[in-house]
């Protein structure tokens, strides 16, 4: 994935999964501790490392919890044959138009894990075709609004499966028919 052209150190990815793991920020006074103990650049670890972390392991979760039994997960994209806690999950790269269209047409839920900013093009794309966005809560660093009464976010791994977890309930259901 993204992260193979780096070389970085597993200590270095560790300890920013455990961080994005426990729900803490990634905010300017952690990078700055990750870059004191660290030999990496900011651009390199906030514009790829963070992302990855965020991206990568968020569908990791997903993909290995007790969640996929009750879900009909697919994932869609460049390189997530090569994990094999997604590997079951992955259905191709997906091109956009009618086939992007049909999948988030087909699909009450979507996994939208990006580190620094809520509105993005796939969130758009879910939100048109009635699918319901679950977003990696970076609204410390977004500018708002944020759109939480439509928008379902998670911080922690624990948020993440707990958000999965409520989709089955009878409120969230009613939610998502009134989106």
């Amino acid at each position: 994935n993204i992260i193979k052209p780096y070389n970085l150190e597993k200590s270095l990815i560790d300890e920013l999964k455990e961080h994005f793991e426990k729900g803490f920020d990634f905010n300017n006074s952690y990078i700055e501790s990750i870059l004191e103990k660290y030999t990496i650049s900011k651009d390199v670890l906030v514009q790829k490392v963070i992302p990855y972390i965020v991206r990568d392991f968020s569908v990791i979760w997903l993909c290995e919890s007790e969640l996929s039994k009750r879900f009909q997960i697919e994932v869609y994209g460049w390189g997530w044959d090569e994990y094999p806690q997604t590997k079951a999950f992955y259905k191709g790269e997906l091109s956009y138009g009618q086939a992007l269209v049909d999948v988030y047409s087909s699909a009450k839920y979507t996994l939208a894990p990006h580190a620094d900013y809520i509105i993005q093009q796939r969130v758009l794309e879910a939100i048109s075709c009635g699918c319901q966005p679950i977003l990696y809560d970076c609204r410390g660093k977004d500018n708002p609004p944020y759109y939480e009464d439509v928008l379902t976010y998670y911080k922690s791994k624990e948020e993440l499966l707990n958000v999965f977890n409520k989709c089955n309930s009878e409120k969230f259901e009613s939610f998502i028919k009134n989106f």
